[in-house]
């Protein structure tokens, strides 16, 4: 009787994929929207205030400024959990969008730009690495993988979407669309999202026998870690792999306007190219449990640059 009311209290078995769904959505929203429909709104701009796509486009650089805020975000996850780091982090996405209607100057455009930016990596990449390792730690390569399909998703359908608002009511309809959504995420991540099952934290008070194997998962503390060369290397790909969705996706839309072809043709194409960047996920999370993970990045670094050279 007692094992069973336990089993009631805690968490039901399939609780993990509320929380992948939600990292699912978080990831989509986010990059979807930051990124991936980017392209989407840059003609209109430019009709709208007479802006360069020069000073359109340099708003991208405040990437920077999230890139930044990323240690101590990561700081106050550990601290303070999961949770409230997504909700606020999708909170100042939604803040962003709501408010780019109302903007009527270029300094308006980068200083919501950069609010974006700050929130995207407690919107994105690190809620994923933290949940997804406590829920799932002996298949976490292939559910980190399609937690993060969640980019790719949003790639496929964000851009799609963003197109038919901006054709229908206009692109301040699309941005306000945008922080309605993200808003919704938010409140979603602030009622379901939880750091770990309960019987993990009632197991973390009892005393374990150390598992050599499982310590080298968790990794080192940052002072360990940053006399290494393996944390500059790991730093270095993701600067690598930045590349493609700073420079390359948020700019696929309007070369393709350039050469002629219709805004919501060139979302479609976009889309296209995202559906790919899913099954990549899969693959690659896939791979990740059976090969050394450096070999793995090597793959999908090599596979990214022979598609932006082609």
């Amino acid at each position: 009787m007692e094992a069973t009311a336990k089993k009631t209290r805690g968490w039901r078995p399939g609780y993990g994929w509320v929380i992948v769904a939600l990292i699912f959505s978080s990831m989509g929203v986010a990059i979807g929207t930051a990124q991936y429909a980017f392209g989407v709104f840059v003609e209109p701009l430019e009709e709208q205030f007479g802006w360069t796509r020069t000073q359109i486009n340099a708003s991208l650089s405040f990437f920077a400024v999230g890139g930044l805020a990323a240690p101590f975000v990561g700081k106050f996850m550990d601290r303070f959990g999961a949770r409230p780091v997504m909700t606020a982090s999708l909170l100042l996405f939604a803040v962003s969008y709501l408010l780019r209607p109302y903007m009527t100057e270029l300094w308006q455009w980068y200083a919501l730009s950069a609010i974006q930016f700050l929130g995207l990596p407690g919107a994105a990449m690190l809620p994923a690495g933290k949940l997804i390792g406590a829920w799932y730690p002996k298949n976490r390569g292939r559910m980190l993988g399609i937690s993060m399909m969640g980019a790719n998703f949003g790639g496929l359908s964000i851009p799609i979407l963003a197109s038919f608002l901006v054709t229908r009511a206009g692109w301040q309809g699309g941005y306000n669309t945008f922080g309605l959504m993200c808003l919704a995420v938010a409140i979603g991540a602030l009622v379901f999202i939880r750091d770990r099952p309960v019987e993990t934290a009632h197991e973390s008070r009892r005393p374990v026998v150390t598992d050599t194997r499982q310590d080298a998962l968790q990794g080192v503390d940052v002072s360990t870690a940053v006399r290494t060369r393996s944390f500059y290397a790991v730093i270095l790909a993701f600067l690598a792999t930045s590349f493609t969705y700073q420079a390359v996706l948020s700019q696929i839309i309007p070369h393709l306007q350039n050469e002629g072809m219709a805004l919501q043709t060139a979302a479609l194409f976009l889309g296209f190219a995202a559906l790919f960047g899913m099954a990549g996920k899969v693959v690659f999370g896939f791979l990740t449990e059976r090969y050394p993970a450096r070999y793995v990045l090597i793959g999908g670094l090599v596979t990214q640059s022979v598609g932006i050279m082609i």
